[in-house]
């Protein structure tokens, strides 16, 4: 089937190239056209065009829903949020993750890391109410329920699995630099494949917000390291500085 506008033509989310063809399909019938305006631009025959002038003049319109017009195609916005989505249920994984840690972190250094991980995943729930409203303003359902976030979500989880303290903070460092190292990909496909320079900008501040959680998890690792290091080092010093104590043991006579 022939479509005579780009934008009416279907690809899958995940095929780039098909992708990238269709939005420079789209650049040159924009840049080009032969007669009607490029469709990014508000179009008085839509229906949602005409049932917002409608309102604006006071008339009493029955709508179910109104059309996102932000400038980008449906192709672009639904690629766009389904980026978002992923990065949603990253963060869902990312919260429970670090929920779990602050019930039943134990030890020494409980007092800190309770309340560390409880920081923790109140930034992320934060995250996650920012990247969902990004979702919707995108014109697309965000996901909200534990069944979609698993089903979506790239990171796992560590079910039944009893971690020590510094087992917990490698895990959510680990999580975070899987979550970096998409997010740079992601912002680049907002902007290069998708042509969203707006949710490229998100994608790379919640990249900046990831970072910085992660170097905070990785100093307190580092500490740990040098801990450990030295605590080595006395050890396999100790048989040349000090006296070997030698057990002698006694048979007691029948």
């Amino acid at each position: 089937m022939n479509f005579r506008d780009p934008e009416d033509r279907v690809v899958p989310f995940d095929d780039w190239r098909a992708i990238q063809e269709k939005m420079l399909d789209k650049t040159i019938a924009d840049s080009f056209p032969a007669s009607d305006p490029p469709s990014s631009l508000p179009d008085p025959a839509e229906d949602s065009f005409l049932e917002l002038s409608q309102l604006i003049k006071g008339e009493d319109v029955s709508m179910t829903m109104i059309t996102t017009n932000i400038g980008l195609s449906e192709t672009q916005r639904q690629g766009c949020s389904h980026i978002l989505c992923v990065f949603l249920s990253d963060l869902f994984i990312l919260s429970t993750k670090s929920r779990n840690y602050h019930w039943n972190v134990v030890g020494p250094r409980f007092n800190d890391l309770h309340g560390f991980f409880q920081k923790h995943y109140a930034l992320l729930d934060q995250m996650m109410d920012d990247v969902a409203e990004r979702i919707r303003a995108l014109g697309s359902r965000a996901p909200g329920t534990v069944a979609e976030f698993l089903e979506t979500a790239k990171l796992k989880e560590q079910p039944q699995t009893e971690l020590g303290v510094d087992g917990m903070i490698a895990d959510l460092l680990l999580a975070h630099e899987d979550v970096i190292r998409r997010l740079r990909i992601d912002a680049r496909r907002c902007s290069d494949v998708f042509g969203d320079d707006g949710t490229a900008d998100f994608v790379n501040s919640s990249l900046r917000g990831h970072e910085h959680m992660a170097w905070m998890l990785r100093s307190l690792l580092q500490n740990t390291e040098r801990r450990v290091s030295q605590s080595a080092a006395r050890s396999r010093s100790r048989p040349a500085d000090q006296p070997m104590i030698r057990r002698i043991v006694f048979n007691r006579p029948a």
